[in-house]
């Protein structure tokens, strides 16, 4: 089901660019300089999503960390706000679903990147 999520989303927007598919999905990103040991937060609240991240994380791992909160919102959206950590617990199963949901996303990009 997770990688079906991510698939259906890159074939619908053409696109597995996290940070273009955030504007599609009308996801707030918030970038900022953020405290050692936290790398990311993912807020849902009155209908809307915010994602934030490090902004002084390199661009590969802003990709990732803005993947990450896309899988939150896509597999996740009614559960309650999550901050991230940068040494996420992997026996949180929400956790688990949005790391996979992002690896898929990134790959996804990385393979039509090659085509």
């Amino acid at each position: 089901m997770i990688h079906q999520a991510a698939d259906a989303l890159v074939r619908r927007y053409r696109t597995s660019n996290p940070f273009v598919l955030s504007r599609y999905l009308q996801i707030v990103l918030m970038p900022r300089k953020a405290p050692d040991g936290l790398w990311g937060i993912y807020v849902w609240h009155d209908a809307h999503a915010y994602v934030g991240y490090d902004e002084d994380s390199p661009i590969p791992k802003q990709y990732e960390f803005v993947a990450h909160g896309i899988g939150h919102y896509v597999l996740h959206r009614d559960a309650k706000p999550f901050i991230l950590e940068l040494q996420a617990v992997q026996d949180c199963p929400l956790e688990h679903e949005a790391k996979m949901f992002a690896e898929r996303l990134i790959t996804s990009a990385s393979v039509h990147a090659l085509h």
